[in-house]
Protein backbone atom coordinates (compact mmCIF):
# COMPACT_ATOMS: atom_id res chain seq x y z
CA UNK A 1 0.00 0.00 0.00
CA UNK A 2 2.56 1.99 0.54
CA UNK A 3 4.67 1.88 -2.22
CA UNK A 4 1.11 2.36 -4.22
CA UNK A 5 0.74 5.47 -2.38
CA UNK A 6 3.76 6.96 -3.40
CA UNK A 7 3.10 5.97 -7.26
CA UNK A 8 0.13 8.03 -6.62
CA UNK A 9 1.92 10.78 -5.10
CA UNK A 10 4.55 11.01 -8.06
CA UNK A 11 1.77 10.42 -10.53
CA UNK A 12 -1.20 11.59 -9.97
CA UNK A 13 -3.75 14.97 -9.46
CA UNK A 14 -3.32 15.53 -5.46
CA UNK A 15 -7.04 14.93 -5.07
CA UNK A 16 -6.57 11.33 -6.43
CA UNK A 17 -3.41 10.71 -3.90
CA UNK A 18 -5.15 12.28 -0.93
CA UNK A 19 -8.45 10.59 -1.45
CA UNK A 20 -6.85 6.92 -2.03
CA UNK A 21 -4.15 7.94 1.58
CA UNK A 22 -7.38 8.67 3.31
CA UNK A 23 -9.67 5.90 2.90
CA UNK A 24 -6.53 2.87 2.32
CA UNK A 25 -5.31 4.49 5.68
CA UNK A 26 -9.04 4.65 7.96
CA UNK A 27 -10.69 1.54 6.45
CA UNK A 28 -7.79 -1.61 4.75
CA UNK A 29 -4.33 -0.22 7.16
CA UNK A 30 -5.93 -0.98 10.52
CA UNK A 31 -7.84 -3.83 9.75
CA UNK A 32 -5.09 -5.44 7.26
CA UNK A 33 -2.05 -3.46 7.80
CA UNK A 34 -0.59 -6.38 9.88
CA UNK A 35 -1.06 -8.86 7.70
CA UNK A 36 1.61 -9.95 4.12
CA UNK A 37 -0.06 -9.30 0.61
CA UNK A 38 -0.37 -13.47 0.32
CA UNK A 39 -2.55 -13.58 3.73
CA UNK A 40 -5.42 -11.49 2.53
CA UNK A 41 -8.00 -13.55 1.50
CA UNK A 42 -11.62 -12.48 -0.64
CA UNK A 43 -13.31 -13.60 2.67
CA UNK A 44 -11.56 -11.71 4.88
CA UNK A 45 -11.75 -8.78 2.30
CA UNK A 46 -15.80 -9.41 1.98
CA UNK A 47 -16.37 -9.29 4.98
CA UNK A 48 -15.09 -6.46 6.34
CA UNK A 49 -16.32 -4.67 3.20
CA UNK A 50 -19.44 -6.08 4.38
CA UNK A 51 -19.31 -5.08 8.15
CA UNK A 52 -18.55 -1.06 6.90
CA UNK A 53 -21.42 1.13 8.46
CA UNK A 54 -19.97 3.30 5.37
CA UNK A 55 -20.57 1.38 2.26
CA UNK A 56 -19.80 3.94 -0.37
CA UNK A 57 -16.55 4.55 1.52
CA UNK A 58 -16.26 1.07 1.62
CA UNK A 59 -16.56 0.38 -1.85
CA UNK A 60 -14.22 3.55 -2.26
CA UNK A 61 -11.73 1.84 -0.35
CA UNK A 62 -11.65 -2.04 -2.04
CA UNK A 63 -11.25 -0.06 -5.11
CA UNK A 64 -8.11 1.77 -4.20
CA UNK A 65 -7.17 -1.87 -2.69
CA UNK A 66 -7.70 -3.54 -5.81
CA UNK A 67 -5.69 -0.84 -7.82
CA UNK A 68 -2.62 -0.77 -5.27
CA UNK A 69 -2.79 -4.80 -5.90
CA UNK A 70 -3.12 -4.64 -9.72
CA UNK A 71 -0.09 -2.24 -9.49
CA UNK A 72 1.78 -4.38 -7.26
CA UNK A 73 0.89 -8.00 -9.72
CA UNK A 74 2.91 -5.21 -12.74
CA UNK A 75 5.87 -4.39 -10.82
CA UNK A 76 6.23 -8.25 -10.09
CA UNK A 77 5.44 -7.72 -6.23
CA UNK A 78 2.53 -10.18 -6.22
CA UNK A 79 2.07 -13.36 -8.15
CA UNK A 80 -0.27 -12.30 -11.84
CA UNK A 81 -3.78 -13.09 -11.44
CA UNK A 82 -3.43 -13.37 -6.99
CA UNK A 83 -5.55 -10.02 -6.87
CA UNK A 84 -8.69 -11.35 -4.60
CA UNK A 85 -9.97 -8.37 -5.62
CA UNK A 86 -10.42 -9.01 -9.16
CA UNK A 87 -14.01 -9.90 -8.58
CA UNK A 88 -14.94 -6.75 -6.59
CA UNK A 89 -17.97 -6.29 -8.52
CA UNK A 90 -19.64 -9.20 -6.90
CA UNK A 91 -19.36 -7.91 -3.79
CA UNK A 92 -20.13 -4.00 -3.27
CA UNK A 93 -22.88 -2.08 -1.82
CA UNK A 94 -25.27 -0.62 -4.20
CA UNK A 95 -24.94 3.23 -4.26
CA UNK A 96 -27.71 5.38 -4.37
CA UNK A 97 -27.10 8.16 -6.88
CA UNK A 98 -26.26 11.65 -4.44
CA UNK A 99 -28.59 14.49 -6.05
CA UNK A 100 -28.08 17.95 -4.21
CA UNK A 101 -29.83 21.32 -5.50
CA UNK A 102 -29.99 24.45 -3.77
CA UNK A 103 -32.71 25.85 -2.62
CA UNK A 104 -33.73 29.25 -4.02
CA UNK A 105 -32.86 30.85 -1.26
CA UNK A 106 -28.93 29.53 -1.35
CA UNK A 107 -28.99 30.24 -5.02
CA UNK A 108 -29.69 33.86 -4.46
CA UNK A 109 -27.30 34.05 -1.91
CA UNK A 110 -24.65 31.99 -3.66
CA UNK A 111 -25.56 34.92 -6.93
CA UNK A 112 -25.43 37.79 -4.37
CA UNK A 113 -21.69 36.53 -3.40
CA UNK A 114 -20.80 36.24 -6.77
CA UNK A 115 -22.00 39.75 -7.82
CA UNK A 116 -19.82 41.02 -5.19
CA UNK A 117 -16.31 38.97 -5.74
CA UNK A 118 -16.54 39.05 -9.64
CA UNK A 119 -14.61 42.68 -9.65
CA UNK A 120 -12.16 41.20 -7.14
CA UNK A 121 -11.20 38.12 -8.99
CA UNK A 122 -8.12 38.83 -10.96
CA UNK A 123 -8.26 36.19 -13.84
CA UNK A 124 -11.30 38.40 -15.35
CA UNK A 125 -14.98 37.62 -15.86
CA UNK A 126 -13.81 33.77 -16.99
CA UNK A 127 -13.65 32.80 -13.73
CA UNK A 128 -16.85 33.62 -12.45
CA UNK A 129 -18.72 32.54 -15.60
CA UNK A 130 -16.84 29.31 -15.00
CA UNK A 131 -18.59 29.37 -11.05
CA UNK A 132 -22.17 30.18 -12.72
CA UNK A 133 -21.68 27.55 -15.32
CA UNK A 134 -20.73 24.56 -12.86
CA UNK A 135 -23.48 25.98 -10.43
CA UNK A 136 -25.94 26.09 -13.25
CA UNK A 137 -25.66 22.89 -14.88
CA UNK A 138 -23.80 20.62 -11.85
CA UNK A 139 -20.94 19.72 -14.44
CA UNK A 140 -17.63 19.30 -12.71
CA UNK A 141 -15.19 22.01 -12.96
CA UNK A 142 -12.82 20.42 -14.92
CA UNK A 143 -15.65 19.66 -17.54
CA UNK A 144 -17.11 23.39 -17.89
CA UNK A 145 -12.96 24.59 -18.36
CA UNK A 146 -12.12 21.89 -20.76
CA UNK A 147 -15.88 22.73 -22.79
CA UNK A 148 -15.21 23.00 -26.33
CA UNK A 149 -17.75 25.35 -28.14
CA UNK A 150 -19.14 22.79 -30.80
CA UNK A 151 -20.51 21.24 -27.13
CA UNK A 152 -22.53 24.18 -26.63
CA UNK A 153 -26.07 23.67 -28.18
CA UNK A 154 -27.50 27.40 -28.13
CA UNK A 155 -31.24 26.73 -26.69
CA UNK A 156 -31.09 23.46 -25.49
CA UNK A 157 -31.07 22.58 -21.60
CA UNK A 158 -28.14 20.57 -22.16
CA UNK A 159 -24.41 21.07 -22.63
Amino acid sequence: VAAYLEFLQKNSQGSTYRDAASALRSRILPKFGHLALFQLLPEDLEKAHREDPHPVAANRAMSYLKAAWNRGERMRWAPPNSNPLRFLGDFTAPEAPRSRVLSDEELALVLAEIGRQRAAWLSGPASWAAVLLVLLTGARHREILTLKWKEVHPGALHL
